[in-house]
């Protein structure tokens, strides 16, 4: 029941009528057609009926309106109670049909208010089809019981036409639902025109004949007037200045551009005045209607006054506009190194860590191989094959300690020509430096590396890249303590495009600073001296220098950092 106000209204609007044909008059024509078949006062209760339901009709009809123009809440109350009565009017015509049969009335009589109730039916869908409910309410008790009557009474033609009816009331059903949603439609549609109408920011007028006919409040406040009615007063020629800015009389260039508008639609840049006399620049649309097959023009003024005051400044610092902009260009540019400096810096102090930490057991494993050539010497136990053996295991450590030398080497070389790699081979470099560290402190490291397909890039940047967000995801996980910590890196193929998901599950990323871990000296890990540049200078790396994306989301288990590059 919850209905439009606009739907209730029409149904008001249009129920009067019906309500006077469908209780007064059609009772009257059925005592007429049945007076020499069914007793009087059978008649006159049915005549009498008719009379009640439409006082009632009568009563909710007021008191709905009443309530719809007082704004009340209890609306739904007393439409209900109104379709109550509109269920009353239709049982009554669907049980004229059962008197014409209870009575044995001739075929031919009842024939005759049955077309009666018909017409009734089609005429009411457009008096009472803006309230769906209402008019199913009027065609089910009417035509039900009417069917019932025909195929009671037992002869095939009124059988026949029982079938027949039953068809026409589901074709109605369909028409009726169909005419509610079309009238629901625009009547939505009025609304939504309504309100772009009134509350538009923007001067809304319709023009007729050179003249504003109507408009929005917006265009007479841009004016500067308090009402429309006080704007649509004033002569056109007061609303704008003698001249335009290029020396042309107002009105007659104004005339022109509403010949043309009658033609096309017209845009353009005009200079007016308040009802103060300030001018002010506005930029005017002016496009042909047809309303009611009259020609008009509808017109959209939107106050540009600010923009055109930012053009003039705009064209006074245009001289010297090319030589700021480099300044702040190498500055920029200054200021990015620096950026990416601290990163290598911070970066570089990591690596020393993770260096000292490779190397602590072939260290170890040197002394203690050193060690056990000084003792077996002192004892005159060294013999040549023990010598050998120990000094080949010396000499495979030394070989491993510049081999990880190489590998941190590699990984800082400055090479900005791309040459062609994979996931596969940067990732293996890469976990090649920290997996040990990271596995040390009891952290899965789990690889699904399913994109093998070689790309163009800068496979050193890459690299630092994913060891920022490994070690980041690394550095959460610690922080947080947290139970069978897992850093889960995953590498697949997107139609033509590589990505690289590193993802763990250390909880996520709190929303409220989702936006902003990107942001240059932007940390979650300032007690831990944190740059806040490792994200901001992998960000840069990925989508300025590699040509691709880096994003970062949540999911279930934590935050997952996504690098999207093209195949």
């Amino acid at each position: 029941m919850n209905y439009d106000i606009a739907l209730i209204r029409k149904l008001l609007e249009d129920s009067i009528f019906g309500s006077i044909v469908s209780n007064i008059l059609v009772p009257i024509i059925i005592v007429f057609v049945f007076y020499a078949y069914i007793p009087s006062s059978v008649l006159f209760s049915f005549f009498l009926a008719g009379i009640i339901i439409f006082c009632c009709r009568l009563y909710y009809h007021i008191k709905l309106k009443e309530r719809i123009d007082n704004k009340s809440k209890n609306i739904n109350k007393y439409l209900v109670a109104y379709t109550v009565c509109v269920a009353g009017s239709s049982l009554l015509l669907g049980l004229s049909v059962w008197l014409g049969v209870l009575y044995s009335v001739p075929i031919a009589n009842i024939l005759i208010v049955i077309s009666i109730i018909i017409a009734i039916i089609s005429g009411a869908i457009t008096t009472l089809g803006s309230v769906l409910i209402t008019f199913m309410v009027f065609i089910f008790f009417s035509m039900f019981p009417l069917i019932l009557a025909l195929i009671y009474q037992g002869e095939s033609i009124l059988r026949t036409f029982a079938y027949i009816l039953c068809a026409y009331t589901i074709v109605n059903i369909i028409f009726s639902v169909k005419f509610y949603k079309s009238f629901k439609y625009n009547n939505e549609l009025k609304k939504k025109f309504k309100i772009l109408y009134d509350e538009s920011i923007d001067g809304i007028a319709l023009i007729k004949k050179h003249k504003i006919i109507e408009c929005n409040i917006s265009l007479a406040k841009m004016f500067g007037y308090d009402s429309m009615e006080e704007f649509l007063d004033r002569n056109p020629s007061q609303y704008s200045p003698p001249s335009q800015i290029d020396g042309e009389y107002s009105t007659r260039k104004m005339l022109k551009m509403l010949s043309m508008a009658h033609k096309q639609t017209t845009s353009f840049e005009w200079l007016q005045n308040r009802k103060d006399g300030k001018a002010f620049w506005v930029e005017i649309v002016l496009t042909p209607v047809e309303i009611n097959r009259e020609k008009i023009i509808y017109g959209v003024w939107r106050n540009i006054d600010n923009r055109k005051k930012a053009e003039a400044k705009i064209i006074d610092m245009n001289q010297n506009l090319e030589k700021k902009v480099d300044l702040q260009l190498q500055d920029l540019l200054k200021k990015d190194q620096q950026l990416q400096q601290q990163s290598r810096l911070a970066q570089m102090g990591e690596m020393i860590s993770m260096i000292a930490h490779q190397w602590r057991q072939p260290l170890a494993a040197i002394s203690a191989t050193s060690g056990a050539i000084n003792l077996k010497s002192q004892l005159d136990k060294l013999d040549k094959d023990t010598a050998i053996e120990l000094s080949t295991k010396i000499s495979n450590y030394s070989q491993h300690l510049s081999s990880t030398i190489d590998d941190f080497r590699d990984f800082f070389k400055s090479n900005k020509e791309k040459r062609e790699a994979n996931y596969d081979e940067i990732i293996q470099s890469v976990l090649g430096i920290v997996e040990i560290s990271i596995t040390n402190k009891n952290i899965k490291i789990i690889k699904e590396l399913n994109s093998k397909d070689k790309f163009n890039s800068h496979p050193n940047e890459l690299k630092q890249v994913i060891l920022n967000l490994i070690k980041n995801a690394e550095d959460v996980l610690i922080e947080k303590e947290i139970k069978n910590p897992i850093i889960h890196i995953k590498t697949y193929k997107q139609e033509d495009k590589n990505i690289l998901e590193i993802s763990d599950n250390g909880g996520g990323v709190p929303e409220k600073i989702l936006s902003k871990i990107f942001d240059p000296y932007f940390s979650t890990k300032t007690k831990k001296d944190g740059t806040g540049l490792g994200l901001y200078m992998s960000k840069t790396i990925i989508e300025e220098h590699c040509q691709g994306t880096l994003e970062v989301y949540n999911n279930e288990d934590g935050a997952v950092f996504k690098i999207t590059l093209e195949g």
